[in-house]
């Protein structure tokens, strides 16, 4: 090999440049590299830097010593590898010799021949193979010498020439002249032990009891015992070995980064930073809005407290989206793994008492639909991005523009839209089944008391209720509706319609106390009406697929989440306090899930609230949105079809320009 390639073997940047290297544009996915005179066809690649052209893609070249193999690597990760000029293709445990395939040597030796040999110690091939020493020395330092250098030691000599070894880390003469490790072993500090890959450590595991709670022995009952082994381990994430050998993490705890924390599962371990320690009245230690990279971090008070390790989804959690420590700024909120901020609909459009409509919906597909009241017209906007923003809204006049006063949507049955919209003058009713875009003109259902709009779905079976009434239509909507007849309705108020997973009808209202009636026959006749306990008031309804959850007022002041179990009959299985927004008002909302997961949202301030709580239980996340300076009220929810996600509307005011509504999803 001339001084030029040698240059290029140890410099890849002067070897990129040589003229032992050139390449030719074939085509648009080919590149022809051509060195040392082997011609090597690679697919676009990147690595030490050729530039393949107008397509940026590059070559890593590695050329052996010898100069007569060429390894390609290319950008998929795949590697080229010929052996000589005849395009050999080394086997497993081989390498390239001088354009032949020999056994692959170990680290620290070279392949010398069809032999491996250390070049240090080694008097036949003493600096390189080849170079052996005269009789009488020894090879030291890859030189050959009278003696060896200080820091070898002199083995052998009697029946042989003597070579010097390094007995620390010599694997044939480990700790001293002779010792040889066994096959998959190496020398580590003049001990024999097993030989691991970069990464991990060698741990020799704690004695095997088996004999009685005995430790191992090499006594007469070793047959009974199990010996020690020593095995190559990553001390970052081994609950045997964390941090170090012979560490064990405790039963419930995972080793994550070296320690043990409590096992996350499926979840992320996020260890807090400063920006977490937020135990001096809700101001982050930088009295910032949000901490960066460039936040130093304070010295710490008496409020503070030290970094602690959670297990959480970086997909949905405010303090950790995206990834650990990374925090969503105030009134926005993390949903897969973004932090997403309202999005605000026209100025002038509004929505109405929460527990009056159920302006919000989700389709199957994901599509998020929240009709407002813009200029006094109903006006539903869609969108297909999660609710980051929505279409030019779509007007759903009424004949005689008749002044809105309550509006509903439901989108639960693929391929179809439902919109009630209650007026001064009656409910109407009207049918999309192009996902929104655009909708039925409006049919009267008939008049009912101002008050409660929702609707049901299930299959082609439409139920449209408001205050005191039920309509039902068998054909999606399309054609007549049929006023159910149901006594008990007509002098409840706060009152709900749904469908359980069975099909059964159920509707639910507020008349003191909580009642609740099913039919099974799409509202021809009715069960026996159920009563619950308590005193309620301003209830707002959302039907599961197995439960019914109803958040009202206990008294004036104070709020509660019931859930009522379907049966025969249904029967209140649990009533949850600890609400966020407990008010005693008309000021939230409420939605279940297809897993009867229940949401609740509500107005206060300048913000809305949205808590999620299991059936059954205390209220157990809560999140927030709103904007500086509003007034928020009139707040709806809706859920989504997968996952645990909602969203909210609701009308904020105060600001300058106007009144506008807005939306924020949330994730759980």
């Amino acid at each position: 090999m001339n001084q030029q390639d040698n240059e290029s073997v140890r410099n890849p940047a002067t070897r990129a440049q040589s003229s032992g290297a050139k390449m030719s544009k074939n085509n648009k996915h080919t590149n022809v590299l051509t060195m040392a005179g082997v011609a090597v066809t690679a697919l676009a690649v990147s690595g030490v830097v050729i530039a393949c052209g107008g397509d940026n893609t590059t070559l890593t070249v590695t050329v052996t010593p010898d100069a007569s193999i060429v390894h390609v690597q290319a950008d998929s990760g795949s590697t080229l590898v010929t052996c000589g000029t005849t395009g050999l293709t080394c086997g497993t445990g081989q390498e390239c010799y001088m354009g032949a395939c020999v056994t692959a040597c170990g680290t620290g030796t070279s392949a010398c021949g069809a032999a491996c040999a250390n070049t240090a110690v080694d008097p036949a091939n003493c600096g390189t193979c080849g170079t052996a020493c005269a009789a009488g020395q020894v090879c030291s330092a890859g030189k050959c010498a009278a003696t060896c250098s200080p820091g070898y030691t002199t083995c052998g000599g009697d029946a042989g020439a003597a070579t010097c070894a390094t007995v620390q880390n010599d694997s044939a003469n480990c700790g001293g002249c002779g010792v040889v490790c066994a096959t998959g072993e190496a020398c580590v500090a003049g001990e024999c032990t097993v030989s691991c890959a970069t990464g991990t450590t060698a741990c020799t595991a704690s004695s095997t009891y088996r004999n009685g709670g005995q430790p191992y022995e090499a006594g007469a009952d070793a047959d009974v015992d199990a010996a020690p082994v020593t095995e190559c381990v990553d001390t970052s994430n081994d609950n045997q070995n964390c941090g170090g050998c012979g560490t064990v993490c405790a039963s419930g705890t995972a080793c994550v980064a070296g320690a043990c924390i409590t096992s996350c599962g499926a979840l992320t371990a996020c260890t807090a930073g400063p920006k977490q320690i937020v135990g001096d009245g809700g101001v982050p230690f930088d009295a910032g809005s949000i901490v960066d990279a460039g936040d130093a971090g304070d010295a710490g008070d008496a409020s503070d407290t030290g970094a602690t390790t959670v297990c959480t989804d970086p997909q949905s959690d405010n303090l950790n989206c995206g990834g650990c420590n990374l925090e969503c700024a105030p009134n926005t909120n993390c949903v897969a793994g973004t932090c997403i901020a309202p999005t605000r609909l026209p100025i002038g459009c509004t929505t109405f008492v929460s527990t009056y409509n159920h302006s919000i919906a989700v389709d199957t597909s994901g599509d998020v639909l929240v009709a407002a009241s813009c200029g006094g017209v109903a006006t539903v906007f869609v969108s297909t991005n999660s609710a980051t923003s929505f279409a030019t809204g779509v007007a759903v006049p009424i004949t005689g523009t008749p002044t809105v006063e309550a509006i509903a949507l439901n989108a639960s049955i693929s391929g179809h839209a439902y919109l009630e919209v209650e007026t001064s003058t009656g409910v109407y009713f009207s049918t999309s089944t192009n996902d929104g875009t655009t909708w039925s003109t409006p049919v009267s259902l008939g008049t009912a008391p101002t008050g409660w709009t929702q609707i049901a779905a299930y299959g082609t079976n439409v139920y449209v209720g408001s205050e005191q009434t039920i309509w039902q239509n068998g054909a999606y909507g399309v054609g007549t509706f049929t006023k159910l007849m149901n006594p008990s309705l007509t002098s409840a108020s706060y009152g709900g319609v749904g469908v359980g997973a069975d099909g059964t009808l159920w509707t639910g209202e507020e008349d003191v106390s909580l009642s609740v009636e099913s039919s099974a026959n799409q509202g021809s006749t009715w069960g026996t009406t159920t009563t619950t306990s308590g005193q309620c008031y301003y209830s707002n309804w959302a039907f599961g697929p197995h439960t019914i959850a109803v958040a009202s007022g206990q008294g004036v002041t104070s709020d509660t989440l019931a859930t009522i179990t379907y049966g025969a009959p249904p029967t209140q299985t649990g009533t949850a306090g600890g609400m966020v927004i407990s008010t005693g008002s008309e000021s939230r909302a409420i939605a279940v899930d297809g897993a009867d997961q229940q949401y609740v949202v509500g107005a206060s301030g300048t913000q809305i609230f949205v808590q999620t709580a299991l059936p059954n239980t205390s209220a157990s996340v809560a999140k927030t949105a709103g904007f500086v300076g509003s007034t928020a009220s009139n707040a709806g929810i809706a859920v989504g079809h997968t996952g645990k996600k909602a969203y909210a509307v609701w009308t904020v005011s105060g600001l300058t320009g106007g009144t506008f509504a807005a939306v924020q999803p949330f994730q759980f």
